[in-house]
C-alpha cells in the first residue's frame, strides 16, 4: 500500500478538463498558464501514481508531451490561436486518458485510512518508532524499530492482531537488554515469565516495572498467542501504548544502571 494525493487528480482535471473545449479564436498567451500548471501537476500525478495503472498512464503520457510541445511554442507565436490540429489532438488524447482512467480506477479500489485514537495516520504508518523518544531509540536495536514500525501500520491498515504481536516482540527485544543489565547475565529462558522471574531474583529489582511487565503479559500478550485469541483495533492500541510506555521505562532505568 503507498499513500496516494487524490488532490493532485482533482486538481488536473479542474485545469485540464476545459482544454476539452478548446477555441481555435482565443490567442495562445491566454491559456499558456493553464497549460503550464496542467502540465506541473500531470509530474505529481506520475510521481504518486495509484500503483499499477498502465493504460491510463500510458494515455497521460501522450498529454503530456502534446502539452510541452504547446508550452515550448516560441513567445512570439502566443498571439497566434492554438492550430487547429494541435488542438483536436490535445483534446483526443485527454478524452482517451479520462476513458482509460476511468476503466482502471473502476478496478482499483481505493481506502481510506483514519487517525487512531490520538496517534495520527501519517505518524503510524511512516514511523511508529516516533513514539519513542529520539534520546531513547538509538538504544533500540534495528528488529525493535522494524517491529514497532509494523506496528504502527498494522493499527493504521486495521490488523490489529497481526500488530499485537509486533509490539509484544519490540517490548520483549527490550527486555532481554533489560534482563542483562539488571541481573548481569542474559535470561536463561526465552519467556516473559522467566526474564521477569529472574530480575525480581537480582538486587534492588525495578519493582514498578516489573509490575507493567507482569500486566503486560498477562492481560495481553499470553492471551495473544492461543489459536482462537484475536484483538480488536482498540485493544492494540492500548497494547500499543502501554509497551511503548514500558519501553520508555526499561531503557531510562537502564541509562542510570550503566557505569
Amino acid at each position: 500500500m503507498r499513500p496516494v494525493n487524490l488532490h493532485d487528480f482533482y486538481l488536473f482535471g479542474a485545469i485540464a478538463r476545459p482544454m476539452l473545449t478548446l477555441s481555435d479564436q482565443v490567442p495562445l498567451r491566454s491559456i499558456m498558464a493553464s497549460i503550464g500548471e496542467a502540465v506541473s501537476v500531470l509530474g505529481l500525478i506520475r510521481q504518486e501514481h495509484l500503483g499499477p495503472l498502465p493504460i491510463s498512464d500510458a494515455h497521460l503520457v501522450a498529454v503530456g508531451k502534446l502539452l510541452v510541445d504547446v508550452i515550448q511554442t516560441p513567445i512570439e507565436e502566443w498571439e497566434q490561436p492554438i492550430p487547429a490540429a494541435t488542438r483536436d489532438a490535445i483534446t483526443a488524447a485527454m478524452r482517451n486518458y479520462e476513458a482509460a482512467l476511468h476503466a482502471e480506477l473502476l478496478a482499483k479500489p481505493c481506502f481510506m485510512a483514519v487517525d487512531v485514537g490520538l496517534y495520527s495516520v501519517k505518524q503510524m504508518a511512516a514511523a511508529a518508532d516516533a513514539a519513542i523518544p529520539g534520546s531513547l531509540r538509538g538504544y533500540l536495536s534495528p528488529d525493535a524499530i522494524v517491529d514497532l514500525q509494523e506496528a504502527g501500520r498494522c493499527i493504521v491498515y486495521d490488523v490489529p492482531t497481526a500488530a499485537s504481536f509486533h509490539i509484544h516482540r519490540a517490548t520483549e527485544s527490550v527486555i532481554i537488554l533489560y534482563h542483562q543489565v539488571v541481573t548481569g547475565k542474559p535470561p536463561a529462558k526465552k519467556n516473559w515469565r522467566a526474564y521477569i522471574d529472574g530480575m525480581w531474583s537480582a538486587p534492588n529489582p525495578p519493582r514498578k516495572i516489573l509490575g507493567l511487565l507482569d500486566h503486560i503479559r498477562d492481560l495481553h500478550r499470553n492471551p495473544t498467542t492461543h489459536s482462537g485469541s484475536f484483538v480488536t483495533i482498540e485493544e492494540a492500541i492500548e497494547v500499543f501504548s502501554l509497551s511503548t510506555s514500558a519501553i520508555q521505562a526499561m531503557l531510562r532505568d537502564v541509562l542510570t544502571r550503566w557505569p
